[in-house]
């Protein structure tokens, strides 16, 4: 019974932990609206298809913020809850958007 309880624990951490992460991305595109991120993959072992495609992407925050994603975002495909992805700020970059705002199919 208490491997199950510690298990359970364990599993709701984790959820709110990728839910903090989730607010974190969120508060990095609305504060800094005119610096670039590049949406970044995270050691989750399998990436869902939305997350392979934003990979590598490199938009201003107000870019990403107006397309509505972001890192463990419920409306992923992988649904955000197991989602280890992050935006990792391009200081200096300077020119237009890498790749298509677009979720994968």
């Amino acid at each position: 019974a208490r491997r199950v309880v510690s298990n359970i624990a364990t599993r709701v951490s984790s959820l709110w932990t990728r839910a903090h992460e989730g607010v974190y991305a969120t508060g990095q595109t609305r504060d800094r609206q005119d610096n670039w991120y590049m949406w970044r993959l995270g050691a989750t072992e399998k990436h869902c298809k939305d997350c392979l495609n934003f990979n590598g992407q490199i938009h201003t925050a107000t870019e990403w913020a107006n397309a509505g994603v972001r890192p463990q975002d419920p409306s992923l495909q992988c649904g955000g809850w197991n989602c280890d992805c992050r935006f990792e700020l391009v200081p200096g970059y300077e020119g237009a958007g890498v790749g298509n705002i677009g979720f994968g199919e």
